[in-house]
């Protein structure tokens, strides 16, 4: 499986001031709201998305709740993806790990998945360690994602790879190759 973004990874924002860069498909999309949003895609994704679809089981992870609606049909990728349903951001997660995280692994309980690869602007190597130590669930009593670390399983590290990109560039030829070679070879 791999575990898909958009913002910072398929739109690659142009940053504070800039146009888009030369080449960039210029998208015009509505959110679950009807809300009209710019997305920037670089003219390679689309065929790094093909590639990695026919390694991966997609995933959409991101607060675009209506991504198979508004995402899928711009960068050719099918408009049944399952998608995880994340929360309103930042209601109580820990700083050190990205807010997705407690979602992702109640995710991976609840469809008993137990490798996946995950392609973020905000993921780190905190989250790798949020996934896979289920001593984390200590560290801040109280807090509603505990339970969720807490209470579900642990994933192997082995069976983790977290690519973490830069939101004004996106997903980089590299990144594709080694979510690719960890897919294939995994």
């Amino acid at each position: 499986m791999l575990l898909l973004d958009v913002d910072g990874v398929i739109n690659s924002y142009p940053g504070p001031g800039n146009g888009a860069r030369s080449g960039v498909e210029v998208y015009r999309p509505r959110d679950e709201d009807g809300v009209e949003w710019t997305v920037w895609v670089e003219p390679e994704v689309r065929g790094w998305l093909a590639e990695l679809a026919d390694t991966f089981g997609i995933v959409w992870c991101t607060t675009w709740r209506n991504a198979n609606e508004a995402i899928s049909p711009l960068v050719g990728l099918p408009t049944d993806l399952p998608q995880i349903l994340l929360p309103v951001r930042g209601r109580g997660e820990p700083f050190w790990f990205c807010w997705k995280t407690p979602q992702v692994r109640r995710w991976a309980a609840g469809t008993r998945v137990t490798r996946f690869a995950w392609i973020d602007d905000e993921v780190s190597d905190a989250d790798v360690d949020a996934l896979s130590e289920p001593w984390l669930a200590g560290r801040l009593p109280g807090k509603r994602w505990e339970w969720t670390i807490q209470h579900t399983p642990a994933i192997r590290r082995d069976d983790l790879m977290l690519v973490r990109t830069r939101p004004q560039v996106g997903m980089t030829e590299r990144q594709v190759g080694d979510l690719l070679e960890w897919g294939r070879h995994g």
